[in-house]
């Protein structure tokens, strides 16, 4: 009944969000409906892919507004997000007197969005737009015309009060949904498959409300499902009215409605009416995982839904399900997965049920986080132990073929063993096992190319020659792990297990501060420094074939760590590249001196595009076909600066800059 109405408006959505082409997606469902003789349907539902494509089309973005009025649709600490007619903004604001539902009035200006960014990192802005918001809002004057007198706030701050830092986020995140991506262990949980499992499938909750029906039984129907409603809109409230507990609720309300009227729609029709009206609502939700992960999930369990078996087999098969459907997801996020993660999940998912159900307790007792604390720490430490000895397998990034692939095949294996084809159920299996061993093949073709990675304010480049990979600098942030959350991730996802040099220009933490922690998780056969290539012969150092040289041996130790800086200068295929580090000006002058036919097609410029580097003179003569800046975007520093970017333009050097473009990779 909705679920053609859900297909046609997705496609418009789609449609509207991407290409017009992709409406030519709408020949499938149109077929399949005329192979059925339901050309009468064929019109209405072409309405809804109509209303979904001018839905998103005409989505305000609330350009060049200078006034405002509209509604806290969600407030964290530092901004809040204001939906308005003309377009949702973003604030920033630390103000604790706004709170969620008050009513705003701001003047000022909108501005595109523009946040510091790294290679393989959560993307606020990716997050923002699936929130409908694609404009920052700068007020010069604000009024707030209805404060709302409701915050759950400090009663949230004191069920965790009695928590340690880390406990605290686990629990919100089971409790209400809450992002895990700050918890120092997230990486460990995302490698073993559980992160999107602890907040954004609501899985914990549905768990709970199973066996609050269970404890009541079948003749006290209504109670439980005036508990679980109840309960519900308090985890509603106490979450800021996260999207994953709003999908939640609305799939219970529509079920329990269902119930009250007779159960006269299917699973599926729940499902899909439930998706239809968020995405009514909320078109630019289809962007968010909270979105994308459970609702495809919950589709494939409407269609196939689960016998109704007890014991330790339905649990297993359930898990088997679970596992294979979240694969091309985890193979995406993470490039790979741990080889034994499901096992581990057999106990950490029951280990993670128990501590949402101890954190309940902290709605009674507050006082309990501190008991409940060993058990997160227990949590976590079990999750380290798993993750260090699973042997994790690299599948670079798949691309979209294979989701098409697998999933259709899923599809057909899940058919066939619903009506019992044996022959054909075991051909399913076996190939769904053959396209996905394809992505483990490693990878062992010659490469001749160079990355210049988005690393945010830093520097680090990738140079891969044949099957020879060397990284020149790492990069380094205080409060980011760059090696775990950006490096590694990039080696894995161009299914790169291992790196033959890394080359550091000098020990700047810009340049050099993730390359301990870089050592320490990924293979790393030799690391050397501006100094080593002063050691050896030539200012060289060769690599199978590859020889890079040092040009700045004008430096001692007394001099300041930039004028030590390292300027390395090779050719890869038939490109001259240099990578210049942050060597200054005065460095620049001397190596031309002593180089005067010096070329380079490629230039890295100097000190992230500074005024301290780029002499005109040295740029004019080395004479680049590109060049490259490497920063972070509104870095505090200003760079690159005006008369660097001057320079360039009147040499007519095309500009490419990782905070604009993120990491860029050039085919020599």
């Amino acid at each position: 009944m909705f679920f053609f109405p859900f297909l046609f408006f997705l496609l418009g959505l789609v449609s509207a969000l991407y290409s017009p082409f992709y409406l030519f997606l709408l020949l499938g469902p149109v077929s399949y409906l005329v192979y059925r003789k339901k050309e009468k349907e064929i019109l209405p539902y072409l309405f809804f892919a109509l209303a979904g494509f001018l839905l998103l089309f005409f989505f305000p973005h609330g350009e060049g507004e200078k006034e405002i009025t509209g509604i806290v649709l969600r407030k964290k600490d530092s901004y809040y997000l204001l939906f308005s007619f003309k377009g949702s903004f973003y604030i920033k604001s630390k103000d604790s007197a706004i709170t969620l539902f008050s009513l705003v009035h701001l003047e000022g200006e909108s501005k595109e969005l523009s946040f510091s960014h790294y290679e393989s990192g959560f993307s606020f802005e990716n997050y923002l737009h699936s929130q409908g918001v694609y404009r920052q809002f700068y007020p010069s004057n604000s009024k707030v015309l209805f404060q709302n007198p409701i915050s759950f706030d400090p009663l949230r701050n004191y069920l965790f009060s009695s928590c340690d830092e880390k406990s605290a986020k686990v629990l919100s995140s089971l409790l209400f949904a809450d992002s895990l991506s700050e918890l120092e262990e997230y990486t460990v949980l995302e490698e073993l498959g559980l992160s999107s499992l602890l907040s954004l499938s609501g899985f914990h909750l549905s768990f709970f409300f199973t066996l609050l029906r269970k404890v009541l039984g079948e003749k006290k129907e209504k109670l439980s499902d005036f508990l679980v409603l109840s309960l519900l809109l308090l985890f509603l409230f106490f979450s800021s009215f996260r999207y994953t507990l709003r999908r939640i609720f609305l799939l219970l309300f529509l079920s329990f409605l269902n119930r009250r009227k007779g159960r006269k729609l299917e699973r599926l029709d729940i499902v899909s009416l439930s998706a239809l009206i968020l995405l009514f609502f909320e078109p630019n939700s289809l962007l968010s995982p909270a979105f994308y992960v459970p609702f495809p999930l919950l589709f494939l369990l409407a269609f196939f839904p689960s016998k109704r078996e007890r014991g330790i087999r339905s649990r297993i098969t359930f898990f088997l399900v679970l596992f294979l459907f979240l694969l091309p997801y985890r193979l995406f996020d993470n490039s790979g997965f741990s080889l034994l993660s499901p096992i581990y999940q057999l106990v950490l998912i029951p280990y993670s049920h128990l501590l949402f159900l101890s954190g309940l307790s902290l709605f009674f007792i507050p006082q309990t986080g501190f008991l409940i604390s060993y058990l997160v720490k227990g949590y976590l430490s079990l999750s380290k132990v798993f993750s260090a000895s699973a042997v994790f397998l690299i599948s670079g990034r798949p691309k979209i073929l294979f989701f098409f692939l697998y999933y259709g095949i899923l599809f057909l294996f899940l058919l066939f063993t619903r009506y019992h084809f044996q022959q054909s159920r075991i051909r399913a299996a076996f190939s769904l096992a053959l396209v996905t061993s394809f992505l483990f093949v490693p990878d062992v073709l010659p490469h001749q190319e160079i990355t210049f990675l988005d690393v945010d304010q830093g520097d680090s480049t990738l140079v891969r020659y044949r099957r020879t990979n060397i990284l020149i600098d790492t990069g380094g942030k205080k409060n980011v792990d760059l090696a775990t959350e950006c490096l590694i991730p990039y080696f894995r996802s161009q299914k790169i297990s291992s790196l033959d040099a890394v080359l550091l220009t000098h020990y700047d933490y810009d340049h050099s501060g993730a390359k301990d922690s870089l050592v320490s998780h990924f293979s790393v056969n030799n690391v050397y420094d501006q100094k080593d290539f002063l050691n050896s012969t030539n200012n060289s150092i060769s690599f199978s074939g590859l020889t890079i040289t040092n040009l700045n041996i004008y430096a001692s130790d007394q001099d300041e760590e930039n004028d030590q800086s390292a300027v390395y200068s090779f050719t890869l295929g038939k490109k001259k590249i240099l990578i210049m580090g942050d060597a200054p000006k005065e460095i620049e002058k001397k190596i031309l001196a002593d180089h005067p036919t010096l070329k380079a097609d490629i230039l890295k410029v100097g000190h992230h595009g500074s005024e301290t580097s780029t002499d005109p003179t040295f740029v004019k003569a080395i004479d680049p076909s590109i060049a490259i800046i490497s920063c972070g975007e509104n870095n505090s520093y200003g760079h690159p600066h005006k008369a660097t970017l001057k320079t360039l333009e009147e040499n007519n050097i095309p500009i490419y800059r990782t905070d604009q473009m993120g990491t860029i990779t050039i085919r020599c």
